[in-house]
């Protein structure tokens, strides 16, 4: 366990003040504006037109089973474009607005999630001397949350999720995701370094965290890996070992049954052959294919993290 003050007070994690969060977030804001202001009227491409324009079981809000049964493992997407429909029908502004504000909080997020890794002093285990945690961080380490918002907000691979309308469902489940992350670390980070006394405080940021990951696997499918990232966030940033990784067993255990969910309800379309995971079923590839052919989608995805040139709305990838 990290050692507490020989005065017996809480540690104090850095935080960034209400007037500089403030001041940060409008200039995430401005960036992004600037960056996609030219998006906005951009009409439905690709799947946008099937899963939207084309799309019955949206047109009714109050109809939460049509929208239910056309794919269950999605959802949420299916929810919030019921909205977006249910407001302005099929004009096009408001759904990309809604595709902004979302990559908008995403980014907030980001930041809220640098700056809980700042206050683990750029490491587990980092923090061990009493009154350590309370020294003021340097110039640019209190603008690092904002450097890696900014850096994730225009990232150029970022482009389809906030201009290519279907693709919400890439963003929304990252919001669920990132949500579910911040506030796993804030549970486990109070509980270290805060003692007993915030524990009901830390129980509720945990149930956050259940709640965004459940959301975030009725959201997209890539929403799988958020357990493992969970644990990684855990033995990197808080137990620092996986010795006292082990400590946290029944908490983490927590998010094993989520690992079911998306498995399930996809099955559950497929079989079915409702919306369109019942419609991909029909053509999909055998498992072994597939799975190679996603590989060489990762590796170029990876070296567009790295390097974002040549980039293509709807690449062809030849079957391995």
């Amino acid at each position: 366990m990290i050692d507490k003050p020989d005065s017996g007070k809480p540690y104090k994690t850095f935080t960034v003040p209400l007037h500089s969060f403030v001041l940060h977030s409008l200039t995430i804001f401005i960036v992004l504006v600037f960056a996609y202001q030219g998006t906005f009227t951009q009409s439905f491409k690709f799947d946008s037109e099937w899963a939207i324009e084309l799309n019955e079981n949206i047109r009714d809000l109050s109809d939460i089973k049509a929208i239910w049964s056309f794919n269950p493992s999605r959802f949420l997407t299916f929810l919030s474009l019921a909205v977006n429909y249910h407001f302005g029908e099929l004009n096009v502004f408001g759904y990309h607005l809604v595709n902004f504000l979302i990559h908008f909080f995403n980014a907030l997020l980001v930041y809220w999630l640098a700056t809980i890794i700042i206050s683990t002093r750029w490491g587990a285990g980092a923090i061990k001397k009493p009154g350590e945690a309370g020294k003021a961080p340097s110039g640019f380490v209190r603008l690092f949350p904002l450097f890696v918002a900014i850096l994730f907000a225009i990232h150029p691979i970022q482009t389809e999720s906030v201009t290519y309308i279907w693709q919400r469902n890439t963003s929304l489940s990252a919001f669920f995701y990132l949500f579910s992350m911040v506030l796993y670390l804030k549970s486990s980070l109070m509980d270290e370094l805060e003692g007993g006394g915030l524990k009901n405080l830390s129980c509720f940021y945990f149930a956050g965290s259940l709640f965004f990951a459940v959301c975030a696997m009725f959201t997209k499918q890539i929403s799988i890996t958020l357990p493992v990232a969970i644990v990684m966030l855990e033995l990197f940033f808080v137990s620092g070992s996986f010795l006292r990784l082990r400590e946290k067993t029944i908490r983490l255990a927590a998010f094993i049954p989520l690992l079911l969910i998306i498995p399930a309800f996809t099955a559950l379309g497929m079989n079915l052959e409702i919306g369109d995971v019942g419609a991909f079923a029909k053509n999909v590839l055998p498992h072994k294919q597939y799975l190679l052919t996603q590989l060489n989608v990762i590796v170029t995805y990876l070296k567009l993290l790295i390097a974002p040139v040549g980039l293509n709305l709807d690449y062809d990838f030849p079957v391995a």
